[in-house]
């Protein structure tokens, strides 16, 4: 039997909000067109950026990607639509990341004309040796759910990565050309602790943002037993390792096995071929 957890979003409008935030928007010169740009960016570029805290650059480097044409200057015009898409409380904080990543040289300065410019995710790849060929679709509006975004594509990529291995493992083929993981997939907070190099404190935290912002459905995963209430200490004494740890959990008087909750993702991966394979500890994907 399993138990679901169901996301809602509500949503609360205000007229009042909605018309200065339309007015700002307007003043700092804000474009629709913005809103319809994409970008296919490397799945593996998130979890990088997870494993190596820089979750922040990241969302600066792609609005960047998406606001600018690969090169741009300091404008006030530029500061304030940044500091606004961003949620950035001051311009320092912007400049603060800029310099970030300049350091990860993810962006370089001409000091001469004052010119940024943003390399290009070919390079980037190389840079971080990312072997994975898979990319998600990008928009401006996944800005504000940037942490929730960020989560949720390393859960569905570590469950593909996952999925494959154990489909290997059996010797059946995997069809290169799905890009979906499993409608309901088993991924341990353990299995991510590990591959992320995290606590699983952290691991809860970021599946909860992306569960959050739609972009994942867990569901629980419980297995009805048929050991009598009277009987659990001894069915814990004398059963497996894994169910001694703490997975035996009683329900309604029921005696039931508690396994790894299974996730759903509402994500899509593609195919990215300009992207090249270099050695790396994932592997080829």
């Amino acid at each position: 039997m399993f138990y679901n957890i169901f996301c809602f979003t509500f949503a609360v409008t205000n007229n009042d909000v909605n018309n200065n935030n339309v007015n700002k928007m307007h003043n700092i010169g804000f474009s629709k067109n913005i809103e319809d740009k994409h970008l296919s960016v490397p799945v593996q570029l998130f979890s990088i950026a997870i494993e190596k805290n820089i979750s922040r650059e990241l969302k600066l480097f792609l609005f960047l990607k998406i606001y600018t044409s690969g090169h741009f200057k300091l404008s006030n015009t530029f500061i304030d639509y940044a500091c606004y898409s961003l949620d950035y409380k001051s311009p320092k904080t912007l400049k603060k990341h800029l310099d970030s990543l300049l350091k990860l040289k993810w962006i370089t300065l001409n000091s001469k004309s004052g010119s940024y410019r943003i390399i290009g995710f070919s390079q980037l790849s190389r840079k971080l040796k990312i072997t994975s060929s898979k990319s998600v679709e990008f928009r401006y509006s996944n800005l504000k759910t940037f942490s929730g975004f960020v989560a949720a594509v390393t859960i569905t990529y570590l469950m593909m990565v996952k999925s494959l291995h154990e489909k290997r493992s059996r010797e059946k083929k995997w069809s290169r050309s799905k890009n979906r993981c499993p409608f309901l997939y088993h991924l341990p907070l353990t299995y991510m602790s590990k591959c992320l190099s995290i606590n699983k404190s952290k691991v809860q935290r970021l599946r909860k943002e992306a569960v959050n912002a739609s972009y994942i459905l867990v569901t629980k995963n419980f297995y009805f037993t048929k050991v009598p209430l009277e009987q659990v200490n001894n069915f814990k004494k004398y059963s497996d390792k894994k169910i001694n740890d703490g997975f035996i959990r009683i329900i309604n008087k029921q005696v039931m096995l508690q396994k790894p909750d299974y996730i759903k993702s509402n994500l899509v991966f593609y195919k990215k071929r300009s992207l090249r394979f270099v050695h790396s500890c994932y592997g080829k994907k």
